[in-house]
């Protein structure tokens, strides 16, 4: 009975040894909201970033709760959506207990036909790596079946179905467990790198124009010591710099961002006889792209560790854009009286850097400007006056307009307009037609008249005739003839509407002074008294 004992002590034994080691712990994930390209800088598309969280953890993988990823963004101050910096993708695992990092970005949306593309990268917590990236594209015209049927008709429906095939190809290698996400070799180098802490890294600039000078700044950690030991290297693609450092803990290394010019090999410590070259890139014209930057520490007794530290961008487009003048043409020139609004839309969505506006009149002086640093408001408005707040004179002037993007490219744009703030006029003349009078209605200056009213009254505040029109030159018969007008003083008020805006009311009490037959000295004589022209607001 004894020995029937320990053996079934012994059997336990074995099982509790082998469950031991059966045992495993579920990878886990932090999927942070999903960038939408294709619209305003920094919007998000939460609605794939839902369906990329649900494809995540059908992968069998533990998804970090999105509350918990917000508020890992507001205590870092995570403002830019799609992009996270070798420091802080270290802090969600520390943070969030997250052994990888989902980013994604929504690159192309259209919605008739619907359409939508998506870049999605999966980066490893422990060493800042992108293991895995994908790009796809679907649009509602591909995916039409046999008589509509199933067919995607939403932006949802794309979404759901994009998100779907982009995880087709998601790598089955990531089912490891929490202790052996790699193989032995390379579990080596993360322990053996897991005393390496780098607190920051600074690109400046993050955005370059092609031949302009790019700084990394590294700052490691006081317990770092091995970086007063190691050689510190910068790698960008195949061309390594060697960073300087004058107390051991702060590194910096300048290179040129891009440029046409094929560069020469660099020599890095080894412990192998030859040493080991790198050469460098030799390309025959650069091209705009995100450039990874890695880390390399060479120690004497012949160590070799590389480590992603960030990566920045190459950008030789200056800003495209259209401005859109909201304004009626007089001639050929959009014209306005009392203001004018403008829109700036950039062809391709982009931040911007900063702006600035000036209006110059047609002597090429300045009369007005105004600036920003932040992203394009909806709309723009002059409303006709100088920086002094004077209101500016009529005439032709010049909206210039100038945008610098993130890496400093510039383009500017400038286009005339008219201001007239004179209000409409009208000409009449009267002559007699078949014993009545005909009126002859004719515009004062270049600005076409959109709406015009005529009243006719007698001295006794009677209304006798009314008339009206929606453009001028017009001619109307009046219904009264020459003697009546020369017996009665009959009173014309005539308002007029142009398309600038602008109305006036002019009055002539008398309207026999209009008559042909009167004497030029009469007609100067009581004009003065009787012809008065009023404005109305």
């Amino acid at each position: 009975m004894k020995k029937k004992n320990l053996h079934i002590l012994g059997l336990m034994a074995v099982l509790i040894v082998l469950f031991s080691h059966s045992v495993v712990w579920a990878i886990s994930a932090a999927v942070f909201p999903v960038d939408d390209l294709s619209r305003q800088h920094n919007s998000v598309d939460m609605a794939m970033t839902n369906f990329l969280r649900a494809e995540v953890s059908g992968k069998g993988i533990d998804v970090i709760p999105q509350s918990k990823v917000m508020a890992f963004m507001a205590r870092y101050n995570i403002r830019q959506l799609g992009y996270l910096s070798s420091p802080v993708i270290m802090r969600a695992r520390q943070d969030l207990g997250a052994d990888l990092v989902v980013l994604a970005s929504v690159c192309e949306q259209h919605k008739k036909p619907v359409a939508m593309g998506l870049t999605i990268s999966l980066i490893r917590t422990s060493d800042g790596l992108t293991i895995w990236s994908n790009t796809r594209g679907l649009s509602q015209l591909a995916e039409q079946h046999l008589l509509g049927i199933d067919s995607p008709d939403s932006l949802n429906a794309i979404r759901s179905i994009l998100a779907g095939r982009i995880f087709k190809a998601w790598p089955h290698a990531l089912n490891f467990t929490a202790g052996r996400a790699m193989a032995g070799a390379q579990l080596a180098r993360i322990q053996e790198k897991s005393y390496i802490q780098v607190e920051s890294v600074v690109f400046t600039p993050k955005f370059v124009r092609p031949g302009q000078d790019v700084t990394c700044t590294l700052r490691f950690h006081n317990d770092s010591a091995f970086s007063r030991r190691a050689k510190v290297f910068i790698k960008v693609g195949n061309n390594v710099h060697l960073a300087s450092s004058e107390d051991g803990r702060f590194y910096e290394a300048k290179w040129v961002g891009v440029d046409n010019k094929p560069g020469k090999g660099t020599l890095v410590a080894s412990n192998e006889s030859d040493g080991r070259l790198f050469k460098s890139l030799t390309a025959d014209k650069f091209k705009d792209d995100e450039f990874p930057v890695t880390l390399i520490l060479d120690w004497p007794t012949g160590q070799h560790v590389e480590s992603y530290l960030g990566s920045y961008i190459v950008d030789s487009r200056p800003p495209a854009f259209t401005m859109k003048l909201m304004a009626v043409k007089v001639g050929n020139l959009p014209a306005f009286r009392d203001k004018i609004l403008f829109t700036i839309k950039l062809k391709k969505p982009e931040p911007v850097k900063k702006w600035a506006m000036a209006v110059v009149d047609s002597k090429g002086k300045v009369i007005m400007r105004d600036r920003g640093s932040s992203d394009l408001p909806d709309e723009f408005v002059w409303s006709g006056q100088t920086n002094r707040n004077l209101r500016a004179d009529d005439g032709i002037y010049s909206i210039c307009f100038k945008i610098w993007d993130r890496a400093g490219n510039s383009s500017e744009m400038s286009r005339k307009v008219m201001l007239l703030a004179v209000k409409p006029r009208v000409k009449m003349a009267l002559k007699q037609v078949g014993g009545k009078l005909q009126a002859s209605l004719r515009a004062g200056d270049n600005v076409p008249v959109v709406g015009w009213n005529m009243e006719l009254w007698a001295p006794d505040n009677v209304l006798l005739h009314t008339f009206d029109g929606q453009s001028l030159p017009a001619r109307i018969v009046l219904p009264i003839s020459e003697a009546t007008v020369d017996k009665e003083k009959i009173q014309c008020i005539l308002k007029v509407r142009d398309s600038l805006g602008g109305t006036s009311i002019h009055k002539i009490n008398n309207l026999a002074l209009r008559l042909p037959v009167r004497s030029r000295a009469v007609r100067k004589a009581d004009s003065a008294a009787d012809n008065v022209w009023h404005i109305d607001f």
